[in-house]
């Protein structure tokens, strides 16, 4: 594993999923062969955790090089600064290189195992609420197969946390009706974060 890649690509750490749910810090010392698993920017401690399956880097949330000119990502930090939000606030994933991957049984694997990390990462780091951006996220972490429309404006609770879905930024810029819906979706969001406190 190379720490200083993930570290210029502000990443602080990976989730490893084992008995012991150990969340790997890329400043420890120590490297170990791990799989590929998905890359989760912002602190560990955050109330509010969003999911994404960017189709494209183009439409990636993370903070990588080279996204100055990418209008989803400035779609999606408008929408925290809205929620009175930061980047470095909440926790963010995106899939978005697994989801670039063909269609093979390995790319089917690496995105199960994933997937996997990610729901222990939420059972251990205790998030107040998970946000799925898109539908694509919401079918792998939910398991559904309802379409998205009917699937929002609601709570599901697994892992003792609440999961609001939602429209992702890149529908957004496909189709401005949508940010109504969207806010309607995140002043639940809100909401919610404020009963807790």
């Amino acid at each position: 594993m190379d720490v200083n890649k993930l570290k210029f690509l502000g990443v602080e750490g990976l989730f490893i999923s084992n008995k012991n749910k150990k969340f790997f810090s890329i400043n420890d010392s120590q490297e170990s062969s791990i799989e590929k698993l998905s890359f989760i920017q912002g602190p560990k401690n955050s109330e509010i955790f969003f999911i994404a399956q960017s189709s494209n880097n183009d439409e990636c949330l993370l903070d990588i090089p080279y996204q100055e000119h990418n209008e989803t990502r400035k779609l999606y930090l408008k929408i925290l600064k809205a929620m009175n939000l930061s980047f470095d606030k909440v926790s963010t994933v995106d899939f978005v290189e697994l989801a670039k991957m063909s269609d093979t049984q390995k790319s089917s694997q690496n995105l199960s195992t994933s997937v996997l990390n990610i729901n222990e990462y939420i059972q251990t780091t205790r998030p107040k609420v998970v946000v799925c951006l898109g539908l694509t996220s919401a079918i792998n972490i939910l398991k559904t197969d309802k379409k998205l429309k009917d699937l929002r404006c609601k709570f599901y609770d697994k892992f003792n946390t609440r999961f609001l879905i939602t429209y992702h930024p890149a529908a957004l810029l496909k189709d401005n009706r949508k940010k109504k819906l969207v806010w309607d979706d995140l002043q639940m969001v809100m909401k919610e974060i404020n009963n807790f406190e």
